[in-house]
């Protein structure tokens, strides 16, 4: 099948959507489809375009069945609300553009477009018209609330605006998907009926993430202290994090001489945090590390640390969860009860439903009291990555569902 996706963020990015639709589109080519890629030089976290890709012009690169064509795309290196929306706005026409030339061309069987952003999705919906293919939305971010909810956009009318367009190409989609049960909620209050929304999770490679055998022997790669109990926080550096309980948490775990807590990533929030915490000698910063050295990274953690601002809590679904499980570590989250993170967490670690960093030191302090309840919420993590999130089932039923949705387009061209 000839496969066109569009999106914003791509391999090599590290995290973020950027991991996961890279991963999908390798996967597709490696399993015979014909996948082509529209998308922007790699940039996040950092918002840095990353050395060796072109700035202001599309470049395209090949490699087996995969093709990638990145579009020249503003970047912002400090992403405010009107810069991000520049940022959203500029890959949506100039990828528009790419979109439709790459479809005449092309003319692919089925169209899919990632969200973030849904600013590329008018063209995307255009095309797939245009030539008879299929459309289909993935939701890994519900951007609007969360710009909204986070105070990046303001106003009451710019959302009723937003929310306005937002319902009207939901609705034109012929297949809507998202990574969470309370998401397809979210996006049935929005006039999609739950029974047209597909559940396609993020998910992990259990084969690449997996608990070492020796638990303190990947710290010395990482210059961290081997007798000391680490709290890891590793991944994108963003306001909607809610990061700045990082500062209370460090201030309420002083006197345990025994605990570092360690930020590994980079993103907007990495000078707030660095200035917040410079010389608070129970923390220490490392950068956004390499795929390959992932899995020795998040075994260097006793805990994994999810936290998250209260208002977008259910709106997203963190992407480094998976590998947080996977890793075999305990999670302190911050999530509400009874939400898919929460569920997601129940038996593997412990939920704090407010972002108080006195809240998560306690959480961690009662951890590190009690190694039976640790050990055995351990296990569990990673038994549940192994039965619910794995790579290679997760990409499998996608496919399934992908060749679904064809048939159905030829049976119903067919009846025409």
């Amino acid at each position: 099948m000839r496969i066109l996706i569009q999106g914003p963020n791509f391999s090599p990015e590290l995290i973020g959507s950027g991991k996961y639709t890279g991963e999908m589109a390798a996967w597709l080519a490696k399993n015979g489809h014909q996948v082509h890629v529209i998308t922007t030089p790699p940039h996040y976290p950092a918002w840095r375009i990353a050395n060796g890709y072109r700035r202001f012009w599309f470049t395209r690169e090949n490699y087996e069945n995969l093709t990638i064509l990145r579009c020249p795309t503003y970047v912002p290196s400090r992403p405010t609300g009107l810069r991000r929306v520049l940022y959203i706005v500029s890959f949506g026409l100039v990828s528009g553009i790419a979109v439709l030339w790459d479809a005449l061309r092309l003319r692919p069987a089925l169209f899919i477009n990632i969200v973030p952003t849904l600013a590329a999705a008018p063209s995307c919906l255009a095309a797939s018209k245009v030539v008879g293919g299929r459309s289909w939305l993935h939701v890994q971010d519900l951007e609007v609330d969360a710009a909204f909810s986070t105070g990046l956009v303001k106003g009451r009318w710019k959302k009723k605006v937003a929310l306005s367009v937002e319902r009207f190409l939901l609705r034109r989609f012929n297949i809507v998907s998202t990574i969470s049960r309370s998401m397809i909620v979210a996006l049935a209050n929005k006039g999609i009926s739950e029974t047209d929304i597909v559940l396609f999770p993020n998910w992990v490679d259990v084969d690449e993430i997996y608990p070492l055998a020796n638990r303190t022997a990947p710290r010395s790669d990482f210059n961290l202290p081997e007798e000391v109990f680490i709290a890891l926080y590793a991944g994108n550096l963003s306001a909607k994090q809610g990061l700045e309980m990082f500062v209370e948490l460090s201030a309420a775990m002083a006197d345990e001489k025994e605990f570092m807590l360690v930020i590994a990533g980079d993103g907007p929030m990495r000078k707030f945090l660095t200035t917040a915490l410079i010389n608070v000698e129970n923390v220490r910063f490392l950068p956004l590390q390499p795929a390959e050295k992932l899995n020795a990274l998040l075994n260097c953690a006793d805990v994994h640390l999810l936290p998250q601002k209260p208002e977008v809590a259910n709106l997203v679904l963190p992407s480094k969860l998976a590998g947080q499980l996977a890793s075999g570590r305990p999670i302190v989250a911050v999530a509400e009860p009874g939400s898919d993170l929460a569920q997601a967490v129940d038996g593997c670690g412990v939920v704090v439903d407010r972002s108080d960093g006195h809240e998560m030191a306690e959480a961690i302090q009662g951890l590190m009291s009690s190694p039976e309840a640790y050990r055995q919420m351990a296990i569990n993590a990673r038994n549940r990555a192994v039965e619910k999130w794995g790579k290679e089932a997760t990409l499998s039923a996608f496919a399934a569902k992908l060749q679904v949705v064809i048939k159905d387009a030829k049976h119903q061209g067919d009846q025409r």
